[in-house]
């Protein structure tokens, strides 16, 4: 979504047999395992993403008390609309996939074409292993943090995030990742991305008074651009430690990498052009409904 501001407003079901066909597609060595674990859940409260009421449009809400935990459970099947948590302690998904079917209207709202949208928490929340998708899907993960959480997003794959123009960019601004408060501190490891705009959109104070994050930490991640249209892969705002470990960009053709990061190159300083030697961090396949997690370092 750019410069415009949206108005905020282990899985059970996995079968032995698709355990061992991801074990073996998986390849699981210590090079797989992400950085952080999850956080260390109190008497948690277990939800149902997919029973979860809509908010309005075709998203579906989970509003939690910011002093509980909880582990939110994905269906078995693609979650079909995207899916906003509102509040919690700590948080926890493992594994599921959000798709965004195409709707009606010209266009309709960019909340109802949105994967994910994490605000309120004031703990630790913890994503993994989701997939997000869609013939719809106008951004992939919003953050309004401005109570002190830390965001852990590991094994993450949003594929095909664009704008229904993609000549002017009228209905929206689309992004892989965008946060505009907070959170206190952001830890990406493993996620692939690809969009026909803005990669990883950073300005966590661009609409809130808390203090800037602690540190932004950034592993293992790769983002494409769209053989069209145009739009820095990575945006940066504020002041702020960022530490940047194995970041890849492929620029919107024909522009290069030196057009794909903002303010400057030097903001960015690590930022390799191209794809990881390894292929995607997160190829289609790994994360999803039958996600199994490599375990944690």
């Amino acid at each position: 979504m750019g410069r415009h501001r949206f108005d905020p407003a282990p899985p059970a079901h996995l079968a032995k047999r698709r355990l061992g066909r991801y074990r073996l597609r998986l390849k699981l060595t210590s090079d797989s395992k992400l950085r952080w674990p999850p956080p260390r859940l109190h008497d948690p409260t277990a939800v149902s993403a997919g029973d979860a009421p809509r908010s309005g449009d075709i998203a579906h809400q989970l509003t939690l008390s910011p002093t509980r935990d909880y582990l939110v459970r994905m269906p078995a099947r693609a979650l079909s609309g995207g899916l906003v948590i509102q509040g919690g302690h700590n948080v926890v998904l493992i594994g599921g996939e959000i798709d965004v079917p195409m709707q009606p209207g010209d266009p309709p709202s960019s909340n109802s074409r949105r994967g994910l949208y994490l605000t309120g928490q004031t703990g630790t929340v913890h994503i993994e292993g989701l997939s997000i998708q869609g013939p719809d899907l106008s951004e992939g993960i919003n953050l309004s943090e401005d109570k002190g959480a830390a965001v852990q997003l590991e094994n993450i794959r949003v594929e095909g995030v664009h704008a229904r123009d993609e000549s002017g960019f009228t209905d929206n601004h689309p992004d892989v990742l965008q946060t505009w408060a907070g959170p206190a501190e952001l830890r990406v490891d493993r996620l692939s991305g690809s969009t026909d705009y803005q990669g990883f959109f950073l300005a966590p104070n661009e609409f809130g008074s808390q203090p800037p994050p602690r540190q932004v930490l950034l592993s293992r991640v790769d983002l494409r651009g769209a053989n069209c249209c145009y739009g820095y892969l990575l945006w940066l705002e504020g002041s702020f430690p960022i530490h940047l470990d194995d970041v890849w960009v492929t620029p919107h053709p024909p522009t290069t990498l030196l057009h794909s990061l903002f303010p400057t190159p030097t903001a960015w300083s690590g930022v390799r052009e191209g794809s990881p030697p390894v292929g995607q961090f997160v190829p289609a396949g790994v994360a999803g409904s039958s996600y199994i997690s490599p375990g944690y370092r």
